[in-house]
């Protein structure tokens, strides 16, 4: 009686480790899908920033496809050995996956508080960048052109606000700021812009930016967390697998 409640839960756990390393792999894939899409999406983000700062983002996207493409081969191997937990071969592999994701939740808990930790000096990074490309909109056209394609898409003006292309460049307020172009309010702000500053747009594209850093980081962080915990789950259900897995042997002896 006892042995058969213990093969019914090592049965159980073993779809229960194959059904939890579905979904980490789905996880994994979509890891590897967002580090994709921010290599090669979003670009207009980094055209008003600077090549530092490209190369980290850079950087950044391919340690996801990286990452991704790795928990994808983890979860299969778990996988893999959940189904022939019954054998030698599938035990070892839930012991290596076990190590392998207790490894890893203890690198993403390192990265998540060092992540926390210099939030705000990425953010500053990002603005210093995106004021150092603003102030050679004047003597870089393809700067300039990169900025009023930005400011227009994101409907923003300035670093902070309309008051920089006149208090920074000397220069009179681009179009692209303007909440209605061709408008005669929008021709009149170009030139006055304190006197029509209801035509152009109030926010600046440093807000804009930072805005989205910290929504795409929000978005990296919770699926970093359910990551986590998933990868606990499959740690503490692959020993279980594997202790029960020892427990019939010795009752099949007997």
């Amino acid at each position: 009686m006892e042995f058969s409640f213990l093969l019914c839960c090592r049965r159980f756990l073993q779809c229960i480790l194959v059904g939890v390393n579905v979904l980490v792999g789905l996880f994994g894939a979509g890891v590897l899908i967002l580090g994709v899409v921010t290599r090669v999406g979003d670009s207009m983000y980094f055209d008003i920033s600077n090549d530092q700062t490209d190369r980290g983002i850079l950087m950044i996207s391919s340690l996801l496809i990286a990452l991704g493409s790795f928990v994808v081969v983890v979860a299969g191997v778990g996988a893999i050995g959940a189904v022939f937990a019954s054998m030698l071969c599938g035990r070892v592999l839930l012991c290596m996956y076990a190590a392998v994701l207790s490894f890893l939740v203890v690198c993403e808990l390192a990265a998540g508080i060092t992540a926390s930790m210099k939030r705000k000096e990425v953010e500053g990074a990002f603005q210093h960048a995106i004021n150092d490309t603003f102030m050679h909109t004047s003597v870089d056209d393809i700067v300039y052109i990169s900025w009023n394609n930005f400011q227009e898409k994101f409907g923003c003006c300035g670093v902070s606000s309309y008051a920089d292309w006149a208090e920074s460049l000397n220069s009179t307020v681009p179009t692209s700021c303007c909440r209605a172009q061709g408008s005669s309010a929008c021709r009149n702000a170009t030139t006055e812009p304190a006197k029509y500053s209801g035509a152009l747009w109030s926010r600046g594209c440093s807000d804009v930016v930072v805005t989205w850093l910290k929504s795409s980081l929000g978005g990296i962080a919770g699926v970093a967390t359910l990551f986590a915990l998933m990868q606990i789950a499959g740690v503490v259900v692959s020993c279980f697998v594997a202790v029960y897995k020892s427990t019939e042997n010795k009752y099949q002896v007997v």
